[in-house]
């Protein structure tokens, strides 16, 4: 199963799988000690999970208005 990973220390931690892990969400969420801010499939199928630790609304807005994006869900309010 394809894994990747995007991180800006202090600011965001993006995860991407093949298909949907939650073993995998899991163990980030362990390690960066918070939940995740939301989760969605992406236009290239894979499932995405972000975490933010800054305001996750602007990005929110951005995935809401890209039409391959589906099933997104919100984990948390973005502040």
């Amino acid at each position: 199963m394809p894994v990747t990973f995007e991180w800006e220390p202090g600011k965001y931690f993006i995860l991407r799988t093949g298909e949907e892990s939650r073993k995998s969400s899991a163990s980030c969420r362990q390690v960066l000690m918070f939940r995740p801010s939301f989760t969605y499939q992406d236009s290239d199928g894979m499932h995405v999970v972000e975490w933010h630790t800054d305001s996750s609304e602007a990005r929110w807005k951005e995935i809401q208005g890209q039409a391959a994006v589906s099933g997104t869900q919100r984990l948390q309010r973005g502040s």
